[in-house]
């Protein structure tokens, strides 16, 4: 049974250093970093019970890939083999506002 009786969403972006210098690799929330070789690839993948998609952002010497509520995360290489299980869950703040509105009727 998915979280919270719904179904899950899972979103991957699949990150790859096209540079000939390393690259930093961020996943966030949780604060997960990688030097990313030349012409390295990793995939990074947040599952949630919340509808949404990872967001990336490109800096010159950094990759930042963002996900979003109630989030687990996952870093795995481009045949999908595990690197990282990152299982903390983010904080489901779209359901702490519907609690709290609820709880304030």
């Amino acid at each position: 049974m998915a979280l919270f009786g719904k179904s899950n969403t899972t979103s991957r972006a699949l990150i790859r250093n096209g540079t000939d210098k390393p690259l930093l690799l961020i996943f966030e929330p949780w604060c997960w970093t990688h030097e990313l070789a030349p012409n390295a690839q990793l995939v990074c993948e947040a599952t949630s019970p919340r509808p949404g998609l990872l967001e990336v952002e490109y800096t010159k010497d950094a990759v930042t890939v963002h996900a979003w509520d109630a989030c687990v995360g996952r870093v795995l290489d481009p045949r999908g083999v595990l690197i990282e299980s990152l299982d903390i869950r983010v904080p489901d703040f779209i359901g702490l506002d519907e609690a709290r509105a609820k709880k304030a009727r």
